[in-house]
């Protein structure tokens, strides 16, 4: 009876030590996955798009970004139309990497975006700034919607419609190639450029 209590014991705190690491490294391929899909659903809709509107570089990326949406994307995406902007930028709350809610201005607030919502239940913010030559768009994808945690570098990471690029589609690039995605200057935006560049993996702490 001892022994069987010892050995209970012991598969008991392999359990608690190897569950965190199971859980994280599921949590971390559930991300990539769904990330990736969204990345190519989104090149797909460029590359419709463009058979009907002409190259990208033709685009109107000046645009309102509602009318961007309506007028080059939505007729090439899987739409949920029962969810509306209104009701997503209600609704939502994100948090950057260090746990403090987004600023005002960023990519995902009410006031200064579009938001596609698709079937699958992810969203694509679609910012309304844009440089002065109009030569790209920022992005946003939230890879589960409504679900948590809302977070940079977890369920939400930053792109953009280019002109400027041979790809048409790419992750916001950080200010210095050696930034980590989670340092408390970046506050986790840049982290889907980080998974890209170490060949879609998660390699920073999640």
């Amino acid at each position: 009876m001892a022994e069987v209590l010892i050995t209970l014991v012991v598969i008991g705190l392999i359990a608690v030590l190897t569950l965190p690491v199971i859980i994280t490294k599921y949590k971390k391929q559930y991300t990539v996955t769904h990330l990736k899909k969204m990345y190519t659903q989104f090149i797909s809709a460029v590359n419709f798009a463009e058979i009907e509107y002409g190259n990208v570089r033709d685009w109107d990326l000046s645009l309102p970004s509602r009318e961007l949406a309506d007028k080059y994307l939505k007729n090439y995406l899987k739409i949920d139309n029962s969810k509306t902007a209104n009701s997503v930028n209600k609704t939502l709350h994100y948090r950057y990497w260090n746990g403090k809610e987004e600023d005002a201005f960023s990519i995902t607030n009410g006031n200064n975006t579009a938001v596609i919502t698709l079937v699958d239940g992810s969203f694509i913010f679609i910012d309304n700034w844009r440089p002065k030559d109009y030569s790209y768009v920022l992005l946003a994808f939230d890879i589960n919607g409504y679900k948590g945690p809302n977070m940079y570098g977890k369920d939400l990471f930053r792109f953009l419609l280019t002109k400027r690029e041979a790809k048409k589609v790419i992750p916001e690039p950080a200010s210095n190639e050696f930034d980590d995605c989670t340092n408390d200057d970046n506050k986790g935006i840049f982290c889907a450029a980080q998974i890209i560049k170490d060949g879609w993996q998660i390699k920073y702490k999640f």
